[in-house]
């Protein structure tokens, strides 16, 4: 007797879980194909998927598009991963988030202006568990980084870390060189828990955030374990090049990248990435060769803004150092 209430608890355990981190559509939203792009500039692209997701635009939250590889990303996109669904996207400034199943995550706001050397970036997650691979720019002016959670508000520098939120709490494991500083939305005028590389905090409703604690080795290669998307489906995308791991700092960090290269490389400093901003003040009229911009392939938006940056750092060196040679 004793043996069947256990498992009747455990059951019931389990489907407390699943139902914490499940969602479903609502049913009035219409799922479509082909995809329409959103109002404004592009500020990013899906670059790996899995299973089954939907974006829906702030300007129609009526419909929801099924998600697929190569996508474009618009302010305010919201994402929703269902059951087997995974997906992974790039911002332009080079961070990269990756969803696991069963996840929210709205795109508020992201600026990305390399010419003056400002970043900032909004995102909400209400629900579910992702990784947020920050890119380090620290040569910038100003660079304003937060994800909000149903409890939390996390302030990120560059970093590396996983979120799993649901309605009544927010736990935070962090991943190597990270720096993270945590408020409550209970009470925001707190002062902030700071989170280093490889801890762990939690945040209660209507709590502050706990102090931070070790996380163990095996407790990260099991959340991570989230993260990992099939070779079938990768070889669709470009994956980052992989970590040289000859030399690890430690077998944690070592662990952690192993885990997670087909979703995140590391990205400290990688190419720079497009910058839909100086596309639009430097060539608002349509160019040659080009259609729409969310008609015009990723790759060429990206060759052109490059050429656009070099000829405004040319520019800027020439005025002051005059008598260089005109560009060829």
């Amino acid at each position: 007797m004793k043996t069947k209430f256990m498992l009747w608890m455990y059951i019931f355990l389990m489907i407390s879980v699943i139902s914490a981190y499940s969602q479903t559509l609502p049913k009035e939203m219409t799922i479509k194909n082909d995809y329409m792009p959103g109002f404004g500039l592009s500020l990013g692209k899906i670059v790996l998927v899995q299973g089954n997701s939907v974006i829906v635009h702030y300007h129609d939250k009526q419909v929801g598009y099924t998600v697929k590889q190569g996508m474009l990303l618009y302010q305010k996109d919201k994402i929703m991963t269902q059951d087997n669904g995974r997906v992974s996207f790039q911002l332009n400034d080079g961070s990269q988030m990756s969803m696991s199943s069963n996840a929210t995550m709205t795109i508020n706001k992201s600026v990305f202006d390399p010419v003056k050397k400002d970043r900032s970036i909004f995102m909400n997650m209400p629900e579910g568990k992702s990784r947020f691979t920050v890119r380090k720019l620290s040569s910038f002016r100003r660079s304003a980084v937060k994800i909000k959670t149903s409890t939390a508000i996390i302030g990120v520098r560059g970093s590396d870390f996983i979120v799993m939120a649901t309605e009544k709490t927010t736990e935070i494991v962090t991943l190597d060189d990270t720096l993270l500083e945590v408020n409550s939305l209970f009470d925001p005028s707190a002062e902030a828990v700071l989170i280093r590389a490889y801890e762990r905090s939690e945040v209660q409703a209507q709590a502050l955030p706990t102090q931070p604690e070790p996380v163990m080795p095996e407790d990260i290669d099991s959340i991570m374990e989230d993260f990992s998307f099939s070779l079938i489906t990768a070889s669709h995308a470009k994956s980052p090049e992989p970590n040289n791991m000859s030399d690890p700092k430690s077998s944690k960090q070592q662990s952690s990248k192993q885990q997670s290269v087909l979703v995140s490389g590391d990205i400290s400093e990688p190419p720079e990435p497009v910058n839909m901003d100086i596309l639009h003040a430097v060539s608002p009229p349509p160019i040659d060769g080009f259609g729409p911009i969310h008609d015009t392939p990723y790759k060429k938006i990206h060759d052109l803004q490059v050429d656009i940056v070099e000829k405004q750092t040319e520019d800027e060196l020439k005025s002051k150092l005059p008598g260089l040679p005109a560009r060829p």
